[in-house]
């Protein structure tokens, strides 16, 4: 009898079924593997979860010493014109720093959907496979309590989604962690074009900043539909899923 076909495993509790030495039975190692299996990717979503907070704390800390240097070289903007001849222009530098910010900010954006899909993919693949193989073993192995009641584990994922209420505030608060990251991505390069609309006149090297800067964006807008695209279809399926 083996777990490793995706077809649901009869649990029919009838003599035939029926392990007498679940040790020595084979299911056992199988049991013990998916375990295994479960452990290891639940340690895998911990450190998806931690290097998340991660992304998010160096985000404020980037986005803090921006704020900082912005308001150090205000006066500075304000007293010196576009076209002023310094060895250093203030309103080239800020330029720069606008554009090299948004695109660090886009990619760490990307680095925490990369995360989060990995996360969800993980939760996918114990609620829609490992949980199953491991029911099915519990089913076969005490088919007396199978005829009672079906044994489920692994139910807290399933009953967050079944029980959410649907309301705004509650997809707003479990978006709010990317505050730190798209929202300065996009905010940065609107300013950007607010305080200088773009012209091929620009120098060189603001040109190849500001499309590299565009384009990275644009990945990052895509990464962000998709990411939204698939918790949204797993959580439709789950909700869905009887119990």
């Amino acid at each position: 009898m083996s777990l490793t076909d995706p077809t649901p495993i009869s649990c029919d509790p009838s003599p035939d079924n029926q392990i007498n030495d679940f040790g020595k039975s084979p299911l056992r190692f199988e049991f013990e593997a998916h375990l295994e299996e479960y452990r290891r990717f639940r340690q895998e979503m911990s450190g998806h979860y931690t290097n998340q907070q991660q992304i998010i704390n160096l985000a404020i800390l980037f986005l803090g010493a921006l704020i900082t240097l912005w308001q150090l070289f205000y006066k500075d903007l304000l007293n010196t014109t576009d076209g002023a001849s310094s060895s250093i222009n203030p309103h080239l530098t800020f330029h720069y720093a606008l554009l090299i910010s948004s695109i660090v900010f886009s990619i760490f954006s990307v680095m925490q959907y990369w995360h989060d899909l990995m996360i969800a993919q993980m939760w996918q693949y114990i609620n829609e496979v490992l949980k199953l193989k491991i029911e099915n073993i519990l089913n076969i192995t005490y088919p007396n309590e199978y005829q009672q009641n079906k044994i489920s584990v692994w139910e807290w994922e399933t009953w967050v989604i079944k029980n959410q209420k649907g309301k705004v505030v509650e997809y707003l608060m479990g978006m709010a962690r990317y505050a730190t990251t798209f929202i300065p991505s996009i905010g940065l390069l609107i300013y950007y074009f607010i305080d200088r609309p773009f012209s091929f006149d620009i120098y060189i090297w603001e040109q190849i900043l500001f499309f590299l800067a565009a384009i990275i964006f644009i990945i990052n807008l895509y990464c962000a539909i998709y990411d939204a695209r698939f918790f949204l279809v797993f959580m439709v399926r789950e909700k869905n899923k009887p119990n």
